[in-house]
């Protein structure tokens, strides 16, 4: 550009102008699907901005400021029961949300356990999904644990209609995005946002979803629904989350509404 030119890269507004008007290549939307087609040196640049801004938005910036100068350690604070669902947490810093891929995969190598210790994983296999099974009685889902099927690939041979031997590491991850988005209420938009797919796309993901496993729709609908008329829902185990239901005619009713069907 010519000099002193600037733009603010976090504007989508003024990113379209520069690759439509400056940089003479046509683009209809500033989205990473979109930018990932551009064959372009900027396109590649602003695409690894966007992911290191993503991690500093949701890590922070400030690791640094919180090894603690006795220890020579970064402490977080765990929580057993910090989240409204029961989950365990951690904050100040987040050491549940730094990613595994990416630039996040770095940030994950910094960490190094004291001499003579190591750090070990556990993780529950899929652990709400075979819940939803549980509770659904979706006999699709239910089919793929009790054969010990990658439900994964499962979902995406059933949902892309290929045979499970020629499911693409795409469609896999296409489908795990789907398991787990429909469990958390994610709608089309959100869908769309995280597999950077367009809108109409997402939709239709849905509905192919809803088609494939109909008792997961059915049993997420009835404990939205119920959950408005009691005011709150249960685990398994008895344990109650109260959800505190708008009057009728209060503002934003709607919206209000669908936040109490999505949390349920």
């Amino acid at each position: 550009g010519g000099g002193d030119e600037v733009i603010n890269l976090n504007s989508p507004k003024q990113v379209l102008e520069l690759f439509n008007d400056k940089l003479d290549i046509k683009i209809k939307t500033t989205r990473e699907y979109e930018l990932a087609r551009v064959d372009h040196e900027v396109a590649r640049l602003i695409l690894e901005y966007r992911e290191h801004e993503k991690l500093i938005k949701a890590f922070g910036n400030n690791l640094l400021e919180k090894v603690n100068p006795n220890t020579n350690r970064i402490h977080s604070d765990f929580k057993q029961l910090g989240a409204d669902t029961g989950r365990f947490s951690s904050q100040d810093p987040n050491f549940q949300q730094i990613p595994a891929s990416g630039i996040g995969k770095k940030i994950r190598s910094y960490f190094k356990p004291a001499d003579g210790y190591d750090f070990v994983i556990a993780d529950y296999s899929q652990q709400e999904l075979r819940i939803l099974a549980h509770l659904s009685k979706d006999s699709g889902l239910l089919k793929a644990f009790r054969n010990r099927f990658d439900l994964h690939k499962y979902t995406a041979s059933l949902v892309f209609n290929v045979d499970i031997s020629n499911v693409t590491k795409h469609q896999r991850d296409k489908a795990k995005t789907l398991n787990f988005g429909i469990v958390y209420g994610m709608g089309p938009r959100a869908l769309a946002r995280s597999l950077d797919i367009n809108y109409e796309e997402a939709v239709d993901l849905l509905s192919r979803y809803n088609k494939t496993f109909p008792n997961v729709r059915q049993f997420l609908d009835k404990l939205g629904r119920e959950a408005i008329a009691k005011g709150y829902t249960k685990t398994l185990y008895g344990r109650r989350r109260f959800y505190s239901v708008p009057r009728v005619k209060s503002e934003d009713y709607d919206r209000q509404l669908a936040g109490i069907k999505r949390a349920a």
